[in-house]
């Protein structure tokens, strides 16, 4: 059975580093990557469809997006259920003031709203274990106020 890894955090909170150093064999889909090459706004069917091919012939695969909202993480569950893939989620409890200091040292920073980020930060902590994920993990730990904003 492949597994399909969601990455949940706001930008700059490690998920395309813990990507990276976890992927053994997995496929890392990432919208920053394909961002670079794509017509605006059509990076996330680009990155679906990836991800889709990568399911369908069998390998796992991480998805390297923020993932704050809810129908956001809806999508990657449905990918993962239309492949009978098992659904993980990984959600980063990197404080916000870390997250906007290591944004604003990268080559091409993310415009980002970060109070608007961190209350779609805040609220996932609220809703996740009610979304159907077959597997949830905490990186570090589950800190529910390392999303509030400073």
């Amino acid at each position: 059975m492949s597994r399909l890894i969601q990455l949940c955090g706001l930008p700059g909170s490690g998920k395309s580093t813990w990507a990276a150093a976890h992927a053994n064999g997995a496929r890392v889909v990432t919208a920053d990557e394909i961002r670079e090459g794509a017509r605006p706004g059509r990076e996330f069917l680009i990155l679906w469809n990836r991800a889709k091919k990568e399911l369908r012939e069998g390998r796992d695969v991480i998805v390297d997006t923020c993932a704050l909202r809810s129908i956001d993480r809806s999508q990657a569950l449905g990918v993962g259920r239309q492949f009978n893939a098992r659904c993980e989620l990984v959600v980063f409890c990197t404080p916000v003031s870390l997250c906007r200091a290591r944004n604003s040292m990268r080559r091409a920073p993310a415009l980002v709203d970060w109070r608007r980020y961190a209350a779609h930060a805040a609220s996932t902590m609220e809703s996740i274990g009610f979304e159907g994920w077959d597997h949830v993990d905490y990186v570090p730990k589950r800190d529910p106020l390392a999303f509030v904003y400073r």
